[in-house]
C-alpha cells in the first residue's frame, strides 16, 4: 500500500465537519456579545430616566436621547417609588427574532 492513498480526502471531510461546529460557536459567542451590549444599554436608560425623574423631568424622553434609536423604539419604562426601570428586547444573531428581555432598574433621590 502506497502512502497517503488511504488517506486521501481524509483533510477535505474533517475540514467539512469542523466547519459547522466553528461557524456555531461563533454564532453563540456573538448571541452572547448582542445579550451583554444589550444588558449594558438597559443601565444606561434605567440611569438616565432615574436621574431626569429626580429632577422632575419625563424618564422615557431621557431615555430615548441616552440609547440608540433603534433601541429605544422597543423599550419598556416603568417608574414606581423613584425606581425607573428599563426592559429591553435581546435581539438574535442573524435572525428576525427575539432570544429573550434584559432588565435594569436604577434610582436616586429626588432632587428639589
Amino acid at each position: 500500500m502506497e502512502w497517503g492513498k488511504a488517506d486521501s480526502g481524509q483533510a477535505t471531510v474533517e475540514f467539512l465537519l469542523a466547519v459547522p461546529l466553528i461557524l456555531a460557536l461563533g454564532w453563540g459567542v456573538w448571541g452572547i456579545a448582542l445579550a451583554g451590549r444589550t444588558a449594558e444599554l438597559a443601565g444606561v436608560g434605567a440611569r438616565a430616566g432615574a436621574r431626569a425623574a429626580a429632577l422632575g423631568k419625563s424618564p422615557r424622553e431621557a431615555i430615548v436621547e441616552a440609547l440608540p434609536a433603534s433601541v429605544a423604539k422597543s423599550a419598556s419604562v416603568v417608574e414606581r417609588d423613584g425606581r425607573v426601570t428599563v426592559r429591553l428586547p435581546v435581539p438574535s444573531a442573524g435572525f428576525n427574532s427575539i432570544l429573550g428581555t434584559v432588565q435594569a432598574s436604577a434610582g436616586f433621590p429626588v432632587q428639589r
